[in-house]
């Protein structure tokens, strides 16, 4: 049922589809199934800790003469018995040990559901720099082939320049190399997907975020919702409600548990007896006074590292809203101003290159810089759109 639970943000985002196969890529996980057996020991484990522990059964021979042990009415308090002990739980402690054991699944379940959203962010995160890689290899293809058919112009051209086409050469091999760099990084995006999903990755087409799912992660109350939702802080106030409850646990311990016991003796050629009595552990040594003061340093750690959390998780979401806003008025320059630009620039001096040399100049310098205009547009948006996914992990992709 965990694994069904996927937000509804990525349901409008990738489609029906992506979420299956989203889910059968985090079933094979290891790690996700270490921590799902370890809350099942948990949730067994507080089942365990509200029992009792097992009543004694006690079987014996008392007052057995030295010199005649066989014979059973040698003395008035010779008898074989059988007897039965229990310890009682006075105070409740066993209930309060389930009831933290039952707390301590629970943070368990929410260092689990905070690993899927990682690795769900990590597995998105390497598909959008799959779809990023492919884009910009589409655009450096296209590149190469004006490239290509710019030389062939240059060598039917009746002004033609050697330096020309040596510079055009020297652009086609960057991008040629730069291809490279990218194709690697495919195989790593790829390689880090493989290895969260142990091989059983599928292919996700992951779509850029809209501008009104943008505008929403920038809203000042998105912070609270993740404040609210993130499992990373909530696993760390449970630690430290859990913390305040050893306390109380350890104050518990003042009044140990009540050991009852009951004995029925046979005695033979005389009446039959029974024992009852009852023990208790002397708190004499100071124990439960260190067990306290233990719990209490305890408590201020869990208290210290869950305002750490908090406070870890408020600031980088700050930080990530701030860089979100800097890509979407990049993007907006690219669109707006530069990739414009560039192209007329290009579209200018593009009829003029093959019998100029000046223009020349000009035009492998407008078309060198469209083309990193056209690459810088398409890591921007690949940029904004793993901030938003990051932003959104933060939240709970999982809830």
């Amino acid at each position: 049922m965990r694994l069904l639970c996927f937000l509804i943000t990525f349901v409008c985002i990738c489609g029906a589809n992506e979420i299956i196969d989203m889910e059968s890529m985090l079933k094979h996980n290891e790690k996700l199934k270490q921590l799902e057996y370890e809350i099942k020991a948990l949730e067994a484990k507080a089942k365990l800790d509200r029992k009792w522990d097992n009543p004694r059964l006690k079987f014996g021979y008392d007052n057995a003469e030295v010199l005649m042990p066989h014979i059973l009415d040698a003395s008035e308090m010779q008898n074989i018995f059988i007897g039965i002990s229990q310890g009682i739980d006075l105070n409740g402690k066993r209930k309060l040990s389930g009831k933290i054991t039952d707390k301590q699944a629970t943070s368990k379940l929410y260092e689990l559901k905070n690993l899927r959203n990682e690795y769900a962010f990590r597995i998105i995160s390497g598909f959008i720099d799959t779809k990023k890689n492919n884009e910009i290899l589409d655009c450096m293809n296209d590149s190469i082939k004006n490239i290509d058919i710019l030389l062939d112009s240059l060598k039917t051209s009746s002004n033609f320049n050697p330096m020309q086409i040596q510079k055009l050469r020297t652009l086609k091999a960057k991008l040629e190399i730069r291809k490279n760099d990218i194709a690697n990084g495919l195989k790593n995006a790829n390689i880090e997907v493989s290895e969260i999903s142990f091989g059983k990755s599928n292919i996700l087409n992951i779509s850029y975020p809209s501008s009104e799912e943008l505008d929403k992660v920038e809203e000042s109350s998105f912070i609270n919702n993740i404040l609210a939702h993130n499992y990373e802080i909530k696993s760390a106030l449970l630690n430290d409600e859990i913390s305040r409850d050893s306390i109380t646990l350890a104050r518990k311990s003042y009044i140990p548990d009540l050991e009852v016991g009951f004995r029925y003796m046979f005695r033979v050629n005389r009446t039959d007896m029974f024992s009852l009595d009852f023990s208790l552990p002397l708190g004499i040594y100071g124990r439960e006074k260190y067990a306290i003061l233990q719990n209490k340093y305890e408590n201020l750690v869990a208290k210290s590292k869950a305002l750490d959390v908090e406070n870890k998780i408020k600031h980088n979401a700050y930080n990530l809203i701030a860089n979100l806003k800097t890509y979407r008025k990049n993007l907006e320059i690219i669109d707006s101003m530069l990739l414009p630009s560039n192209t007329q620039i290009t579209s200018l001096y593009k009829h003029h290159s093959t019998s100029q040399v000046g223009a020349f100049l000009e035009f492998y310098s407008a078309l060198n810089d469209e083309i990193e205009a056209k690459i810088l547009r398409i890591e921007t948006l690949a940029q904004i759109s793993k901030t938003y996914w990051n932003l959104q992990s933060l939240r709970g992709i999982y809830d």
